[in-house]
């Protein structure tokens, strides 16, 4: 994947003119960690054609940022950033990778055939993802895009799939880091769901009974001392 960019001088509170324009700001650092002093480079970008990547790309798939009078780098997205109010695209950070040297990064889960599943479809049970990443340690080409989890098969309520039963990878490019005894999904009762919500609901009135008492208590005892 390739995406355009431009290096950007405006800084502050003249980047609104960019948004204006359509574009949104970014940095392209030297380690994942926006935070640590390093080099950066300012850039901008069409706000339009970088939401259509991240969608395709997300945070583990390697993106060649080109920059203009200045050379690609094989970049991956290491944060993005949105307005608190418009939820819009404001700026993204990306951190430029060393194609020889092995990299940590965690991998998506994607869940495919639920809607085949016989016991979910007919409402009898739900499908509760427990871990929706996975931390693997590989090469940055060999990093996978994500992980595809078939449930159309599980039959039974208390049904799990574990890393070990359902992540397959060329183990002389890829090391899973996280354990793989760790549960992935798990099948469960349907009502369960609704049994915890209304558990929480109830929880939530005892507090706000408790609260009532408690200020027409207090209430009671000022009035007392206001007699006296």
């Amino acid at each position: 994947m390739e995406i355009s960019a431009k290096q950007r001088t405006i800084k502050g509170s003249k980047v609104s003119q960019l948004r204006r324009a359509g574009l949104i700001t970014g940095s392209i650092f030297s380690t994942k960690s926006s935070r640590e002093k390093t080099d950066s480079i300012k850039i901008s970008l069409d706000q339009t054609i970088f939401s259509k990547l991240y969608k395709d790309a997300g945070e583990s798939t390697l993106i060649k940022v080109v920059v203009e009078k200045d050379k690609t780098r094989e970049c991956l997205i290491s944060e993005v950033q949105y307005h608190p109010v418009t939820l819009s695209l404001t700026n993204v950070n990306f951190y430029e990778v060393d194609l020889t040297s092995k990299i940590t990064a965690n991998i998506p889960i994607e869940i495919i055939g639920e809607e085949l599943n016989p016991i979910t479809k007919a409402g009898e049970a739900i499908l509760l993802t427990v871990l929706s990443e996975i931390e693997v340690e590989c090469l940055p080409r060999d990093l996978p895009q994500h992980f595809e989890i078939d449930v159309s098969q599980m039959k039974e309520i208390g049904e799990m799939i574990s890393i070990a039963d359902a992540i397959h990878v060329d183990e002389s490019k890829v090391t899973i880091l996280t354990d793989k005894t760790e549960v992935l999904l798990k099948l469960d009762f349907a009502e369960q769901k609704e049994l915890e919500v209304e558990e929480e609901k109830s929880v939530e009135d005892v507090e706000v009974e408790d609260k009532g008492k408690k200020e027409d208590e207090e209430g009671e005892e000022d009035s007392k001392e206001a007699k006296e």
